[in-house]
C-alpha cells in the first residue's frame, strides 16, 4: 500500500526576490488548466501568466501560500487587496492533479483564510465555472450573479498567523513591547504573530533580511511566555 506524501503548507512572503516560484505557480496553473478545464496550451502563456503575477506584486498587497511534496511546489493559492479595504480577492487556487484528494486545497484555504482574517472582513472571488462555484459553495462561499462569490472570513483567529502587510495596519490590540524600527524593516520577510482568544497580539516573530530571528511575547502572561515563543520561533523555521 503506497503511503501518502507528507504535504507541507508555507506562507510565500517575498515573491519578487525568486522569481522562481513565479514558475512554479505558472506551471501549477498550466498543468490545472489543461488537465481540469481543458484549456488549449498557447505559445507564451507560461510567460503571460508569470507577467500577471508580477503585476499584482507590485500593485497590490499579496497573501500566498504553497503546497510541498519535499522540495517540489504541489499546489498554491493567492490572494490580493482590492479598492475595498475590508475585501480580500481570492484570484488562484491550484493543485496539481496527481495530489488531489489528499485534502491540500482545503488546507489552502484555511490557511489563506486565517491569514486573510486578521486585516480583512471579507473575502471574494470570480468561479471559472459551475464546477468551481459548487466546490467553493460546499466551503461557505455565497454565490451572486455570474458566479461572483463571497464569504465573510473569521472573526476569531487563534494560534500564529503570518503576517503580510505591515505590522502597525493590523486591527487586532497588540499588546507585545517589540522593536518597531526592526519590524519595519522587515518588508516581505516572514513575519509571524501570536493572536489570542481575545483577537490581541501576544507575540511577535520576525526573520530580519540578515536572517536573524526576533521573537516579542507578552511578558505578562507568565504561563504562557515559553510557549508563544517556542510557537513563533517553529513558525519561521518552517518557512526557512
Amino acid at each position: 500500500m503506497q503511503t501518502k506524501p507528507e504535504i507541507k503548507i508555507v506562507p510565500v512572503f517575498d515573491q519578487a526576490s525568486n522569481p522562481a516560484i513565479w514558475s512554479e505557480f505558472a506551471r501549477i496553473e498550466m498543468l490545472c488548466r489543461t488537465t481540469e478545464y481543458n484549456y488549449a496550451q498557447q505559445e507564451n502563456i507560461a510567460q503571460n501568466i508569470i507577467n500577471g503575477f508580477k503585476r499584482v506584486w507590485e500593485q497590490k498587497d499579496n497573501i500566498a501560500f504553497a503546497a510541498y511534496d519535499g522540495q517540489k511546489m504541489v499546489g498554491f493559492a493567492k490572494c490580493h487587496s482590492t479598492e475595498d479595504p475590508c475585501e480580500i480577492y481570492f484570484s488562484d487556487l491550484y493543485v496539481n492533479p496527481q495530489y488531489k484528494g489528499l485534502g491540500i486545497g482545503k488546507r489552502l484555504l484555511e490557511q489563506r483564510e486565517r491569514a486573510s482574517g486578521i486585516f480583512y472582513s471579507y473575502i471574494s472571488l470570480l468561479a471559472l465555472n459551475e464546477k468551481v462555484a459548487s466546490y467553493f459553495v460546499k466551503r461557505g462561499f455565497n454565490n451572486y450573479d455570474n458566479r461572483y462569490m463571497t464569504k465573510k472570513l473569521p472573526e476569531r483567529v487563534i494560534g500564529v498567523v503570518p503576517v503580510f502587510k505591515p505590522l502597525a495596519k493590523l486591527r487586532a490590540k497588540i499588546k507585545v513591547k517589540y522593536d518597531k524600527a526592526i519590524v519595519n524593516q522587515c518588508k516581505n520577510c516572514p513575519v509571524f504573530v501570536y493572536v489570542n482568544d481575545k483577537f490581541e497580539i501576544d507575540g511577535v516573530a520576525v526573520e530580519t533580511p540578515d536572517k536573524e530571528v526576533k521573537i516579542w511575547v507578552n511578558e505578562s502572561k507568565r504561563g504562557m511566555v515559553d510557549f508563544y515563543k517556542k510557537m513563533l520561533l517553529n513558525a519561521i523555521n518552517n518557512v526557512r
